[in-house]
């Protein structure tokens, strides 16, 4: 067995000293051995592309053979072993910890090992369009495995995080968009719900409606509507009173009660907040 590169595992927080920050690369050119076949399992995530020939990889209950151009995705934790048929095989392996795929945006997603919770046990990815694209990324991973050059790290994590973009996009894609709709569905809902009970709504009617505990409605709605679901339903409440103030001839302590307002003072308070001037006021530039 020739490797090109070892194993580290560095220290990734040194604040958290049971977190680490692991990545193995290796090219490999194996012969059939005395030792194939032995099971194995780790927490990493591993990728392996077959360069040439057939390379067999053994799970507890299937097996799959590597083409050349053939590319497999084994989920952490996951019981397997490998073997070379045919003589030689050449392939790439990548290992890594789903940490150093997690990625920070101005909106809060869940960890990488959330992602790869979703993912099968393994994935075979067939020769394809694709596979040049593939082999250039693992030939990059081990171009550029290294323990001390920044700039070489950066690209062996860019190449590592392109190959799980990959698998994310062929494979969650759908069911990302199926929870993204089901998430849309349910707020649409709510927003429905609130439009329809303005006047009467309270936050554990709406978390009723759409089958949620109380608390944690009331932290995704936050996240979702970007405002706390009182802010949010007295701005719907002012928008109505907005419609009896110029198409009714309704008095103004009507209009508060009619829009669920407990007393004509909050009415008015809340309307010059969002208005910045009286009910009256606007009743009266309205009505010239």
């Amino acid at each position: 067995m020739r490797r090109f590169a070892i194993h580290e595992k560095v220290q990734f927080n040194d604040t958290k000293s049971d977190q680490f920050f692991y990545i193995n690369v290796a090219y490999r050119n194996v012969k059939p051995w005395s030792q194939a076949g032995v099971f194995h399992f780790h927490n990493s995530v591993e990728l392996i592309y077959c360069i040439s020939n057939k390379l067999k990889v053994t799970f507890e209950s299937s097996e799959i053979v590597l083409d050349k151009g053939d590319f497999l995705f084994i989920n952490s934790g996951i019981t397997h072993s490998t073997d070379a048929l045919l003589g030689e095989n050449e392939h790439y392996y990548v290992k890594f910890e789903p940490i150093i795929v997690n990625t920070l945006t101005s909106h809060h997603l869940p960890p990488a090992e959330y992602f790869f919770s979703l993912l099968p046990d393994h994935i075979v990815f067939r020769k394809s369009k694709d596979t040049d694209y593939i082999h250039y990324l693992f030939k990059r991973c081990k171009d550029n495995f290294t323990h001390n050059d920044f700039s070489k790290r950066l690209i062996l994590q860019g190449s590592i995080m392109q190959l799980t973009a990959y698998i994310f996009e062929k494979k969650l894609k759908n069911f990302i968009l199926e929870e993204l709709n089901e998430k849309n569905s349910i707020f649409l809902a709510t927003s429905e719900y609130i439009n329809q009970n303005f006047s009467t709504v309270t936050l554990e009617d709406a978390a009723k409606n759409v089958s949620m505990s109380y608390s944690y409605f009331s932290r995704i709605f936050k996240k979702e509507f970007n405002t706390s679901f009182s802010k949010y339903v007295t701005t719907i409440r002012i928008q109505k009173s907005l419609e009896f103030l110029t198409n009714t001839t309704m008095t103004i302590a009507d209009i508060a009660a009619e829009c669920g307002f407990s007393n004509l003072s909050h009415f008015t308070k809340c309307f010059k907040e969002a208005k910045g001037m009286t009910p009256n006021t606007f009743r009266t530039i309205v009505k010239k």
